[in-house]
């Protein structure tokens, strides 16, 4: 896991985009994510969808739906 997250944060990096990556781990991935934030003082939380096309498209993934109702800061889903 550890050598895909600093191909991320590489590329991001190459483009001037400032990006630290940080590996959590938790049972339940959005009570994870919301810990991470919370420490490191995260506001707000960018999230991606699912990929997919048609109806199905306007659903959100579990993860996500949970981190958008707990979540006491902002969190911005991109599709």
């Amino acid at each position: 896991m550890r050598p895909h997250l600093a191909a991320v944060e590489d590329l991001a990096n190459e483009v001037g985009v400032a990006a630290d990556t940080v590996l959590a781990l938790n049972p339940f991935a959005w009570q994870g994510i919301l810990e991470t934030a919370g420490k490191l003082g995260c506001d707000p939380i960018l999230m991606a969808s699912h990929g997919r096309r048609g109806a199905p498209a306007l659903q959100l993934g579990n993860e996500t739906r949970k981190v958008l109702l707990h979540a006491k800061v902002p969190v911005i889903v991109v599709r």
